[in-house]
């Protein structure tokens, strides 16, 4: 016989409305022993917490996606639905939904590092650390993508060394890494026979900074660097394979294009004295120039970084809005979180409902089975 209910309720969210999903559980008394028998709730995210899955995605996504604090968040409950949600609540909410990511991540990761082309970048992040004498300091995403496979993780490191793509790339051999010209790669390139591929970008930029210096000279090398990705646009407009796009390098006369620029770079370093920005940009460019060969004989290596370069660029909008990462923990789950949603973007799932579904499916599943949720699994 039925002898009463238990009642559990989350706030759940959907996009445009918020409201509360019960779970109702009858209890009752089994005549023969007098034993009380009751459902048993499904794995939800937050046991024993009132926050569904939705709900946690949706603050994941507003902060990490949309740059919103988590103090502006309690603000926006409060004001559209009356509901307060104090800032530490808010945080332990992101760190339970984290927790639940790391599975995905650290198995793309994996993924990552079987890949023989990947591009690399860095860019800031101030954390507050208690025990260091400036308790802001000025830490670093370093973020590593396959272009090919659409994989793209972010690590969280304490600083700029080398020491970041020592460790993590400890297991990338013979493959070719997309890289500006920063020198703490150079021992994990020289250690694992790595080729190393330069980016035009940067290369571009710096005869940009000559303009005002030598109009003439600069818009010449930004002219032919201009010809070189207009290549690169055609391929991408016409969505050609890799092998067709090294057909069209070939044909545009890419690599007699690219030596007969060099030789003019050499000359401008004998004719413009140390001092000029032509030089400068030059020097430079030549310094890179052995990058550019797997460019022109691979079709999968970009012409530029500017993939992975797009996407550190909501770190950069994030950084402008929270203003910094509260505690190292905080910024390693931020790693995660941003890995993530790059991925979900990069494949074309809606950032939120993906990460809703894995706060819904994997409280319930298998380790083993943490593959067919990375985002190129998903159908």
């Amino acid at each position: 016989r039925k002898m009463d209910e238990e009642i559990t309720w989350e706030l759940e969210y959907e996009p445009g409305s918020l409201f509360v999903h019960r779970y109702i559980r009858p209890k009752y008394i089994k005549k023969d022993d007098n034993s009380i028998i009751i459902g048993v709730l499904p794995a939800r995210p937050i046991e024993k917490g009132n926050f569904g899955p939705g709900f946690i995605a949706n603050m994941i996504i507003e902060k990490y996606l949309y740059h919103m604090p988590l103090y502006r968040q309690g603000q926006k409950f409060k004001q559209h639905y009356r509901i307060s949600i104090s800032d530490s609540t808010a945080s332990d909410i992101i760190k339970r939904g984290a927790f639940w990511l790391d599975a995905v991540y650290e198995a793309a990761k994996k993924d990552l590092l079987k890949s023989n082309y990947l591009m690399a970048d860095e860019t800031t992040i101030p954390v507050m650390i208690k025990l260091s004498k400036k308790k802001l300091k000025k830490c670093y995403y370093w973020v590593y993508y396959d272009p090919v496979k659409k994989i793209i993780i972010f690590e969280y490191r304490k600083g700029r060394s080398r020491d970041g793509p020592d460790e993590f790339l400890s297991d990338f051999n013979n493959g070719i890494l997309q890289i500006d010209g920063y020198a703490g790669y150079n021992n994990v390139v020289d250690k694992n026979d790595i080729v190393r591929a330069a980016c035009m970008a940067h290369v571009r930029r710096k005869f940009e900074e000559a303009l005002d210096y030598n109009r003439e000279k600069a818009e010449y090398a930004l002219k032919q660097i201009a010809k070189w990705f207009k290549c690169e646009a055609e391929a991408k407009e016409n969505n050609l394979s890799y092998e067709e796009r090294l057909s069209l390098r070939n044909k545009e006369g890419l690599k007699k294009s690219f030596a007969e620029f060099e030789k003019w770079m050499f000359n401008q370093c004998m004719e413009e004295i140390p001092s000029s920005l032509i030089r400068k940009a030059c020097n430079y460019a030549i310094g890179q120039w052995k990058g550019f060969k797997p460019y022109l004989n691979d079709g999968r290596v970009e012409l530029s970084n500017n993939l992975v370069e797009g996407a550190i660029r909501p770190v950069a909008i994030g950084r402008k809005n929270y203003l910094f990462k509260g505690s190292e923990s905080s910024a390693q789950r931020g790693a995660v979180i941003y890995s993530i949603i790059a991925m979900a973007k990069m494949h074309g799932l809606d950032p939120f409902k993906y990460i809703k579904m894995l706060l819904e499916k994997l409280p319930q599943e298998k380790s083993s089975n943490i593959q067919k949720y990375l985002p190129w699994n998903i159908k």
